[in-house]
């Protein structure tokens, strides 16, 4: 429809089509001329000018061969390209990219800014890909849950412990008694060096029975220094579990 006017005034206006656009050129449209496009595919206008998919800025250099500088924001990808003039190949030099957690290899953020000194692109990224895990003692592998053994007089549900990332060691027990027992039962596993306390530790258990029943001394977990695991519980104890999840210091 060619130019009626210098001015045009609106309260919207819709660019639609699988070649639509919008092409912002200073001076008349013509080669070297195109400083801004919003598209959603790119490619080259009738003057020769390369463009970007995306919305983004040109800015050509007035000595020759002029260079064009770009700035294009597509997708989730802002970045910075130039090409050897306006209507040479695009290629990034820098870029910041924000990208779902969920797709697997790629970090939430990253930024790179490329052809340094080196020749090669910089990238700084978000470090936090997975969750920390504490590494197993001398095995440089993951750690995972240990079984503290047998316990004489109860009934095992769990009775484990491991290494966390806090560097403490972590319990995670539930026994129920099955008859009278005797006071202080040991676990039948002892624990390993790298899990040994600082010192002796004791540990109250969360119990189900009613605190009428107790003769002694509320269940609770004592752990020595030696590593060796014991269940203290009041003598004559009906039938009850006991339960606890708790962490210690190690050495």
């Amino acid at each position: 429809m060619g130019w009626r006017t210098l001015v045009i005034t609106a309260a919207k206006v819709v660019v639609a089509g699988p070649n639509g656009g919008v092409f912002i050129y200073s001076g008349a449209p013509a080669f070297g001329n195109l400083v801004s496009t919003d598209v959603a595919v790119g490619g080259t206008d009738p003057f020769g000018n390369t463009y970007l998919p995306g919305k983004t800025e040109y800015s050509v250099s007035v000595i020759a061969p002029h260079k064009v500088t770009a700035i294009n924001i597509f997708q989730s990808t802002i970045s910075w390209q130039t090409a050897p003039n306006p209507g040479g190949s695009f290629g990034a030099i820098s870029s910041i990219n924000a990208v779902s957690q969920s797709v697997v290899g790629l970090p939430p953020l990253s930024m790179t800014i490329g052809q340094g000194n080196t020749g090669e692109a910089v990238t700084f990224a978000d470090p936090v890909v997975a969750p920390v895990v504490a590494t197993a003692p001398g095995t440089g592998v993951a750690e995972s849950w240990h079984s503290l053994g047998t316990l004489a007089g109860y009934t095992i549900t769990r009775a484990q412990y491991r290494l966390n990332v806090m560097g403490e060691v972590e319990f995670d027990i539930s026994v129920n008694a099955t008859g009278v027992n005797a006071l202080n039962v040991n676990f039948s596993t002892t624990l390993a060096s790298p899990y040994l306390p600082l010192a002796s530790y004791i540990q109250p258990l969360a119990t189900n029975l009613a605190i009428a029943s107790w003769t002694a001394s509320p269940p609770r977990i004592g752990i020595t220094s030696g590593g060796v695991v014991t269940h203290s519980f009041m003598t004559n104890q009906p039938s009850g579990s006991n339960v606890g999840f708790f962490s210690m210091p190690t050495t």
